[in-house]
């Protein structure tokens, strides 16, 4: 959902760090999955795709906004096959213009990191605290949605020159787009937990 389009809006230095953070949280990922399992590969691939795909349904509001359900992803195949999505998505946005090279590494992080990462985490370790598939993974998703959003403007915040108003706006219709994706997250989870799917493996 947090999504930075514009080349023009981070400094080269910032650019270049959010780079430097995604390709070490890209090695670490493919150290961590190195012996997946290869139907999880096949199942992480066929999400990224269906994320990529819902990621080119722009929202006409506040400049543009998408859904990306990186936080189902990464609650169904985990943290690290999570980010190694988020990634793979980036690079094909680019490749179709949604999103340029420079910021490519920024919003690898916004995706895959606080997005992916933090879901499956806060998904993971409510368990106990919130049962309920249903309630958790609204949670989850909203939670990891917001915060990705809050660090998306404060990433903008430290190259772009925009008003305080314009990153409230950006901020109100960020939340408003996590509340739906996280009604739909919710209820793909409860789904494949009420059919006994695999799926879901940590309920």
């Amino acid at each position: 959902m947090a999504h930075i389009h514009s080349e023009a809006v981070l400094p080269m230095t910032w650019c270049l760090i959010w780079w430097g953070a995604a390709l070490l949280m890209l090695g670490v990922s493919l150290f961590k999955t190195r012996n997946e399992n290869p139907r999880r590969i096949v199942r992480t691939a066929i999400l990224a795709a269906f994320a990529f795909g819902v990621m080119q349904i722009n929202v006409p509001v506040a400049w543009g906004i998408h859904l990306d359900f990186m936080p189902l992803i990464g609650i169904l195949s985990g943290p690290y096959l999570g980010f190694l999505a988020a990634f793979v998505v980036n690079l094909f946005c680019i490749m179709i213009g949604h999103g340029g090279v420079m910021v490519a590494g920024a919003n690898t992080i916004l995706l895959g990191v606080f997005e992916a990462m933090l879901a499956y985490w806060l998904f993971t370790s409510l368990r106990r605290v919130i049962p309920r598939v249903l309630v958790r993974g609204a949670v989850a998703t909203f939670v990891s949605l917001v915060i990705s959003a809050f660090a998306m403007v404060g990433m903008l915040a430290l190259g772009a020159a925009l008003s305080p108003a314009t990153y409230l706006i950006l901020l109100i219709a960020f939340v408003g787009a996590a509340v739906v994706e996280s009604l739909i997250t919710a209820v793909i989870l409860h789904y494949l937990s009420q059919m006994g799917s695999e799926l879901v493996e940590v309920k």
